[in-house]
């Protein structure tokens, strides 16, 4: 069975523009494995130094523990500077294996790419302020692939792992499902004591480092031959959200962070989760990141499906 095509949010082939792909990497961003990391930096961390859901009877015990090894490694973190959104940003980006074979085998794409389209202005006041869900910003974009023994436990029949087959599920899901309102972020800060948050953001960033956040009501998928997508529109997140945003937004140059992904399970059999990825940015500073080099003219996808709302 292939998963090239799935009602409501994936085409037969990727809607292509007449522009020539972006390699990984190319918005500069670089991997530093050695050493301590320097501003505009990244590295993978382990799956495991994040804590996860646990069974069995998760929801009476509550129980997490630390995950097993990542599902996934990263190939590149891109940062880009954007004038609107980038929607469906895997159009731009030559990932290779475009004649599906290998999602054939696997019953889902290798790749896939977290997009998180993140705004660059305050909010607008919700009781007088003209609503906006689109201007200046930035594209923050993890890109993926498999590891070979994920790919293995995928070829067979009926792998054992509730990790790799609720992957696959929530990737070959229904945009309107459950299911597809069930994928997790945990991002924590790392290095609290050196960054001069104000006090608005010290009391955020206190409350809410390393707590998971379900990315459902802005989500957007797409699902082609050689990669899945999950688009991430922060410019939709509520009020209150993108006031804490807004808080921290100027202590992002000096901030070392941790980001996981991760499939949210919920009965005995999707336990227990298991880290889809994960890596350690450091020092984002949007304002010296390269502009995204393709025109904005061409950055809405002309079938995006809708968020699922």
């Amino acid at each position: 069975k292939t998963t090239t095509t799935t009602k409501g949010r994936t085409e037969k082939r990727m809607s292509r523009v007449n522009v020539k792909p972006l390699k990984i990497g190319s918005s500069g961003f670089r991997r530093k494995d050695d050493g301590d990391l320097e501003p505009g930096t990244w590295r993978e961390v382990e799956g495991e130094s994040f804590r996860v859901r646990l069974g069995p009877d998760y929801a009476s015990t509550g129980t997490k523990a630390p995950s097993k090894r990542s599902l996934a490694k990263c190939l590149s973190v891109e940062v880009f500077r954007t004038t609107s959104k980038v929607t469906h940003l895997t159009r731009f980006l030559d990932l290779g294996d475009e004649d599906g074979k290998e999602t054939e085998e696997l019953g889902m794409p290798a790749k896939f790419v977290v997009n998180m389209k993140i705004p660059d202005y305050a909010p607008p006041n919700p009781v007088w302020g003209k609503a906006t869900y689109d201007g200046k910003g930035y594209t923050l974009a993890f890109v993926f692939e498999l590891h070979d023994w994920v790919k293995d436990e995928l070829r067979k029949k009926e792998t054992e792992n509730n990790a790799i087959r609720l992957l696959r599920k929530f990737v070959n899901c229904d945009p309107d499902s459950e299911l597809a309102g069930r994928f997790k972020s945990i991002a924590r800060v790392v290095n609290l004591e050196e960054v001069n948050f104000n006090r608005v953001a010290k009391k955020l960033v206190g409350r809410y480092n390393e707590t998971p956040f379900l990315i459902k009501s802005t989500a957007s998928l797409f699902l082609s031959k050689n990669v899945f997508e999950l688009d991430a529109d922060v410019h939709r997140f509520s009020y209150l959200a993108l006031v804490g945003l807004n808080a921290v937004k100027e202590s992002v140059k000096s901030i070392d962070f941790d980001i996981a992904f991760v499939v949210q399970g919920n009965p005995d059999d999707e336990l227990p989760e298991q880290i889809l990825g994960a890596c350690r940015v450091s020092k984002i500073d949007p304002s010296v990141a390269k502009v995204f080099p393709i025109p904005s003219s061409k950055y809405k996808h002309p079938n995006s499906p809708k968020s699922m709302q």
